[in-house]
């Protein structure tokens, strides 16, 4: 019988195992390569040699070759068959992997990582989530060998093969760890002898993660590290003896921490965890000279003779130089998963570790990272680790029991080994069902409690605010017994729209906290980037049906035309240059519109002229935007633009049916949709897709088809003007529009309090006499003091959350996870989003402010957008620049770009450089030739993991109602954003949108006033419609619905 063997990666590991697994007789190789044009190099380069891959070992004998069957970049086409699945390649690119490979992977499947680095199986039940139940997962403590690459494609060379390795596997129900083991271990040859580790737990907590960047710190600690180097420095023969003693503090550390936590917990077996001593000397015992010391035993490798220091190429005076290269996975590995996770569970035992924390300390500097702070893991870049913190853990009894490190007893107390918390008791009786029930709450990268998702102004830390921000609350002061005390957990459009609603309802005695993660979520401490500039995470726009959001400008007493620029077009790019402009329609005339088009355009201009006005007419939808698009697209032709009007049948469908309806087309994907009304391949590629990915942030086969109608029909098809967008025309939406309605409530509304830099702890429920459940008690984490305050006799909670907020929230207040509406709620995943600023030394002339990236293979899946804010924001380009009006001549400033990627999976693992060469040297210049003549000055990366909603298919019933669990169960916790479910509340405006999540915080407080200000006079707070369907839409609707009475609806689920 064949093993079918899937390598994922394409280096030095790869390269040989291709050779080894490839010369088995029984065994069949395919390659797996993500990276963008890697999987079509590597099959050339392995197709101009008839044998495949050779490879030469340290243990002598003739050369091994091994030959793939299959090198692509398609996981469909390589995984399906696959019995055994290997990534050898960087940690930092796991969670990507396995997300492209989940769709694919066959029950029983063997799949895992070589190296599987401290915490790989905490990403891959992330993942992976139930399907964990049905593959057998590996990893590996290190590399069998030290190896490297001798001819691309050709040829690799093994430098020292291991004598022994541990190998962690936890099978899938129907596997057993020693058929696991004995395949792995067929696979890679006699040696190294693969030894079980007893859990996953002891392969994180290895010391082969300290190793390099605590040898890079002792090399470079006391250097001048912008002084290049006249040659590569030797790596593992130049490691000092202060260099071999801070290795050995550090494993020292990690053995105590081992030992604290088998005396917490006596029936956990670590003992596979050794010194990093005795485990250079278990790998390279036939390698070592000198065992004396750590020291003398990396010095006298032979296993490692001649590695050096990873450095990047500089030239000086005509002579190349070398400089550290900080980028390399030494750290960008090792560090996040690595050190950092060793970090997390020490923090949760309360284990300290000074000797880790200074060498990563170092290293987060020269990554310019930030993961400790204070003492503490609560740095901005954590979302990018693997520690136990980045996916909701807070307690260490949690993260024991539900990743399945201890045997499948009941919870009993024990004495906290943190001196500063008492961790509670956990209401589970088995690992293994705690995994398959709180995985998705608690495995999830919930670094920001409180913070709104995309929309709400995302920073990371920043000073604190000069504001009137309460810092702590005390507990000890009581308030008027007759106050009604509201708590509002999260600072974006929600959680104002909510706290606005309160403070404005009439109620006599209220008191209203805001908890939110940002330092200052009122918007008037601005985030500046490292060179002083101000910048902000995304470029929103403010689109034509926006009523709530106008009216507040008015009711601030702001000049619209202050706020807001005018309208704007907004242009589509691909590598085949400019496909379309969105024009604005409100400001369309009937000359180009119609210009274009001799004989019938001229008749048609005539006969409109007799009108007296040279306005395009706002004609009934979707007839006038088909009209007034027509000179817009460049390229796409009208046939395929044609083919879309099958979706107003389903939009009609869809929008007007009742909640059975809508699950229907929530059930099925976009893409599914698209097919069954035949449109046009073309236009889904070349427009719809890009629209999709920059306005719902996700490919249309990953939207649900009820989203994406609601999207369609409320940006393009509602009215003839629906698509028209204006921006903020100084500054940001933090401090143009926040800050002022902070301003106004905290100034004349004494009940409002907002404690900035603050995450949620825990909510805690009691039963009250009606019966229900209520909201009595919230606990939260001031991020500067290190306490943990209390805010009770709470009469209501508003929870204006994100998808990641809420995982963190729901994760750590056991009494809301025990409610489906929130567990479910806590299960949705994000998507990550980078942010870019990007500074030019002359001004770029573009056809929009606005533009759209299309199709272009930089993107890496992701969608693209660019605005040229010193066209949007031209009255205020020394501000952009953060340079003072009076001190600088903006005439010298050049074009500042900010430029966004959502669904950005595909680049987060980049180097910031990385990102930022992407863009100045592919996207804009293909974009806008004139790009390629403007010099870089500066620039700013922001990368946020997991902060967006995803509309995924069937994910409509797991979104929070706004209710919550409902009146008739817990009445006095209510949810806000714009991917709450708002029933009979709903509002018009749809999708990832400000107007609707400013909406559902008014709903939302109106709400929790009625159900808990009983027999008290308030004033609800007044939500403004958008403006009416159109006459024929309605018609449709009511058409419809008689049809669908007799007619099965064979399009969807």
């Amino acid at each position: 019988m064949t093993t079918k063997v899937l390598l994922c990666g394409g280096g030095n590991a790869v390269h040989v195992l291709s050779s080894y697994v490839g010369s088995l007789p029984d065994a069949e190789v395919k390659i797996l390569s993500l990276f963008p044009g890697e999987a079509e190099r590597l099959a050339k380069a392995v197709g101009a040699s008839e044998k495949g891959i050779q490879c030469t070992n340290d243990e002598g004998g003739a050369p091994i070759y091994g030959n793939p069957s299959t090198i692509s970049d398609d996981p469909a086409k390589v995984t399906s068959d696959a019995d055994v699945v290997i990534m050898a390649l960087p940690a930092a690119f796991h969670q990507l992997y396995l997300e492209k490979l989940k769709p694919h992977l066959k029950p029983g499947v063997i799949i895992g990582a070589m190296p599987g680095q401290s915490g790989l199986d905490l990403c891959a039940h992330h993942v992976l989530e139930e399907r964990c139940n049905t593959v057998s997962l590996f990893g590996f403590e290190t590399l069998p060998w030290a190896c490297r690459i001798v001819e691309y494609g050709q040829s690799a060379q093994v430098l020292g093969t291991k004598a022994e390795i541990g190998a962690t596997i936890v099978p899938c129900r129907y596997g057993s760890v020693e058929k696991v083991l004995g395949t792995l271990q067929h696979l890679i040859g006699e040696k190294p002898v693969l030894k079980p580790s007893s859990s996953f737990l002891a392969n994180t907590l290895a010391n082969v993660n300290i190793v390099h960047p605590t040898i890079s710190y002792g090399f470079y600690r006391d250097k001048d590290m912008t002084k290049p180097f006249d040659k590569k420095p030797i790596f593992y023969q130049g490691v000092d003896d202060a260099t071999g003693e801070m290795l050995t503090k550090i494993s020292d550390e990690v053995m105590h921490l081992r030992d604290v936590l088998v005396g917490r917990y006596p029936e956990l077996d670590l003992s596979s965890i050794i010194h990093l001593r005795e485990f250079m000397i278990k790998c390279y015992s036939d390698y070592i000279e000198d065992t004396t010391s750590v020291a003398t035993m990396l010095r006298t490798s032979r296993a490692h003779v001649g590695l050096c220091h990873p450095m990047k190429e500089v030239t000086v005076d005509g002579a190349t130089k070398y400089l550290p290269d900080f980028g390399y996975r030494y750290f960008t590995e090792d560090l996040p998963c690595g050190m950092l996770v060793i970090r997390g569970i020490a923090e949760l035992a309360g284990v300290p570790t000074p000797m880790l924390d200074e060498v990563i300390g170092w290293s987060q500097n020269v990554m310019g990272k930030s993961f400790l702070v204070d003492g503490k893991l609560d740095g901005k870049d954590l979302g990018r680790t693997r520690c136990p913190q980045a996916y909701g853990f807070s307690d260490l009894d949690t993260f024991m029991r539900v990743n399945g490190y201890l045997p499948p007893v009941e919870t009993k107390e024990r004495k906290s080994v943190n001196a500063m918390e008492e961790p509670a008791a956990l209401p589970i009786a088995h690992a293994s069902d705690a995994r398959r029930t709180m995985l998705k709450t608690l495995l999830a990268h919930a670094l920001v409690c409180g913070a709104a998702a995309f929309l709400a102004p995302l920073s990371p830390t920043v000073p604190r605010a000069s504001v009137r921000l309460q810092e702590t609350v005390d507990a000890e002061v009581e308030s008027s017994p007759k106050a009604k005390k509201y708590v509002v957990v999260g600072g974006g459009w929600g959680g104002w729209g909510a706290a606005k609603a309160l403070c404005e309802s009439g109620l006599e005695n209220v008191d209203v906290t805001m908890i939110d993660a940002l330092p200052d979520p009122t918007g008037k401490t601005p985030y500046l980037s490292p060179t002083g500039k101000p910048v902000e995470a995304g470029t929103r726009g403010f689109w034509k049906d926006y009523p709530n959001i106008n009216a507040l400008v008015d009711q601030l007493g702001l000049d619209e035309n202050e706020v807001f620029t005018p309208f704007t077009n907004s242009s589509f790019y691909s590598p085949d240059g400019l496909e379309a402009t969105a024009p604005v329609f409100s400001e369309a005339t009937v000359d180009n519109i119609l210009g274009g088009f001799p004989i019938v355009g001229d008749a048609l201009k005539n006969a409109l002229a007799s009108s007296g006005t040279e306005d395009f007419p706002m004609l009934p939808s979707p007839l006038g935007q088909v009209l007034a698009t027509i000179p817009y697209f460049e390229r796409l032709p009208i046939a395929d633009r044609a083919s879309m009007v099958g979706l107003l049948l389903a939009t009609i469908d869809c929008l007007g049916g009742d909640e059975e309806t809508k699950q229907q087309y929530d059930r099925m994907s976009a893409h599914e949709l698209f097919l069954r009304f035949k449109l046009s391949e073309r236009l889904v590629t070349d427009f719809i897709k890009p629209t999709l990915l920059v306005g719902l942030f996700k490919p249309p086969e990953e939207l649900s088809a009820l989203v994406v109608m609601e999207l369609l029909y409320y940006y393009a098809l509602a009215h003839q003007d629906s698509f028209d967008v204006r921006w903020i025309k100084n500054g940001t939406v933090s401090d143009s529009l926040i800050h002022p309605l902070a301003e106004r409530l905290m100034e004349d509304d004494d009940e409002l309090t907002v404690l900035g830099g603050c995450r949620v702890k825990e909510i805690s429920l009691e039963k009250g006499e009606d019966g229900k459940m209520h909201a009595s008690k919230l606990s939260y984490l001031n991020t500067k003091s290190g306490k943990v305050e209390e805010i009770d006799g709470i009469d209501g909670i508003v929870l204006a959350l994100g998808c990641q907020g809420m995982q963190s929230v729901v994760s750590s207040s056991p009494d809301l996870a025990r409610l489906p509406e929130f567990s479910l709620a806590a299960s949705l995943k994000g998507i990550d989003v980078i942010s870019c600023r990007l500074y030019f030394d002359r001004k770029v002339p573009t056809r929009s402010p606005a533009n759209v990236f299309s199709r272009f293979d930089e993107l890496r899946g992701a969608g693209g957008t660019f605005f040229m804010l010193d066209q949007l924001q031209d009255e205020s380009l020394a501000e952009l620049w953060g340079e003072d009006p009076a001190e600088v001549d903006e005439e010298s400033l050049g074009s500042v770009v900010a430029c966004d990627f959502y669904n950005a999976g595909g680049l987060m693992s980049l180097a910031e450089e990385d990102i930022v060469k992407i863009l100045t040297e592919e996207l804009l210049p293909s974009a806008v030739s004139k790009f390629a003549d403007a010099k870089l000055v500066d620039s700013w990366v922001g990368k946020y993991g997991g902060v967006v909603s995803w509309f995924s298919p069937g994910s409509y019933t797991k979104r929070p109602p706004l209710e919550g669990a409902g009146r008739s169960v817990l009445p006095n916790v209510k949810c806000a954003g714009d991917w709450v479910r708002m029933g009979e509340r709903e509002h018009g405006a749809k999708g990832l949108c400000q107007e609707r999540a400013y909406v559902s915080g008014f709903e939302a407080a109106n709400s929790l006033m009625k159900d808990t200000a009983t027999g008290e006079e308030f004033k609800a707070h007044e939500v403004l419609a958008v403006r009416e369907d159109e006459a024929q839409f309605k018609l449709g609707i009511e058409v419809n619905q008689k049809v669908m009475s007799v007619l099965p609806r064979f399009w969807t689920r």
